[in-house]
């Protein structure tokens, strides 16, 4: 089954669904999931750099004590997952399009042979948004994000490249006009068999009701 994910490395609720959809996926023997990484840019026009956090999430969500109510859901919903999301850590929003271009690259690496969520796009993807949110990271920058590469047991030659020319930079600008095209206007949303899809960092209970549903999908469909 093919399972396309759009996704942000600088969203929480995409960290959270990337371990719930581990999770769910792991619990299937029905199915073999191909995973696929589709960027989306909740900021697009980030400065290549990023901006300071704090400026960042006041604006973002009016306020500085707004965006504290906020940070404590997200890290309390993280913790249930097994993960730790550290908002005090963090110091910079960043730019994901080079995050985005080593996924991509990552996963053009992988021949689809690797179990459920440890594919080399999966693995680094993972890694990443571990930088991000648990080490408050900035990963715009090109020290950060080799760092995960390096970590993540990939080639940091070949990262290195990546980062230095244009590769995979087409493929992100059309992920996002894809999304748009598809109507999705947030993420995560995970798409499956490019018949059903779900919004938002769900439980595996939906997670895999929405597999039957693409499955039943498919099958009206070839009966068709």
């Amino acid at each position: 089954m093919k399972i396309d994910v759009y996704a942000d490395i600088a969203c929480p609720w995409c960290y959270i669904g990337h371990a719930r959809l581990t999770t769910a996926l792991a619990e299937r023997d029905d199915i073999a999931p191909d995973v696929r990484w589709n960027p989306f840019q909740l900021q697009p026009d980030m400065p290549a750099g990023g901006r300071d956090w704090r400026a960042f999430a006041e604006e973002k969500f009016g306020g500085w004590e707004r965006a504290q109510d906020m940070f404590e859901r997200v890290e309390e919903a993280a913790e249930r997952e097994g993960l730790a999301i550290r908002f005090d850590r963090m110091t910079t929003a960043p730019n994901t399009a080079d995050a985005h271009r080593l996924v991509l690259w990552a996963e053009d690496a992988g021949d689809g042979s690797a179990p459920v969520g440890e594919s080399p796009a999966e693995r680094l993807a993972e890694h990443l948004y571990r930088s991000y949110f648990e080490r408050g990271e900035n990963v715009s920058t090109a020290e950060a994000l080799l760092r995960a590469v390096e970590e993540t047991g990939l080639d940091p030659d070949g990262a290195r490249a990546v980062l230095e020319g244009d590769a995979f930079a087409e493929a992100v600008d059309e992920s996002q006009q894809r999304a748009e095209r598809l109507n999705i206007r947030g993420v995560p949303c995970t798409v499956f068999d490019e018949r059903y899809a779900i919004a938002g960092a769900q439980p595996a209970d939906k997670i895999h009701r929405a597999i039957e549903a693409a499955q039943g999908a498919t099958e009206t469909a070839e009966n068709a």
